[in-house]
């Protein structure tokens, strides 16, 4: 255990091996306990964006799948199974996700007005880059391709 920046921090081991750090500002939220998930630095390799995550990179990064649901229940198991890769070079962060879908007729495809929440299924991503748990970046995508991008700051506001 040490400070840092002020805060208590709890060293512990990642499942890979790797040290963890958790800081007593971490909200005890029994459903993220112990997951964790390494973003791979891209070497040489290059990423096309084209949504097929075909490239070795991928299939080398590390992933993480035992995610939780927004909605409808909140916490709850992801219903389908969903896998998650980070990878990452000097200029970008890229984000892949295998959403997969037993009944893929179902997926919700609405469309609706600017800043309006859509009758459709999304995928957000958000990003806490100072680790506050106060500030952060959320961005969301929707199968019809739909971007969404948010703000948020002060906790509980957004933009």
């Amino acid at each position: 255990m040490s400070l840092l920046a002020g805060r208590r921090v709890v060293m512990g081991q990642a499942a890979d091996g790797a040290a963890a750090v958790q800081t007593s500002s971490e909200p005890r939220v029994p459903e993220k306990a112990g997951k964790l998930l390494r973003a791979t630095r891209l070497q040489a390799q290059t990423i096309v964006i084209d949504g097929r995550l075909d490239e070795e990179a991928w299939m080398q990064a590390d992933s993480i799948h035992d995610l939780v649901q927004l909605e409808p229940e909140n916490m709850a198991p992801m219903t389908e199974r969903t896998v998650v890769r980070v990878l990452y070079d000097d200029r970008h962060i890229y984000v892949g996700i295998h959403a997969y879908d037993g009944d893929p007729e179902r997926i919700a495809t609405g469309l609706v007005r600017r800043d309006d929440p859509p009758p459709a299924d999304q995928l957000w991503v958000g990003f806490d880059p100072r680790h506050d748990h106060l500030t952060g970046y959320l961005f969301a995508t929707s199968p019809r391709g739909l971007q969404r991008d948010l703000l948020l700051f002060d906790d509980v506001n957004l933009d």
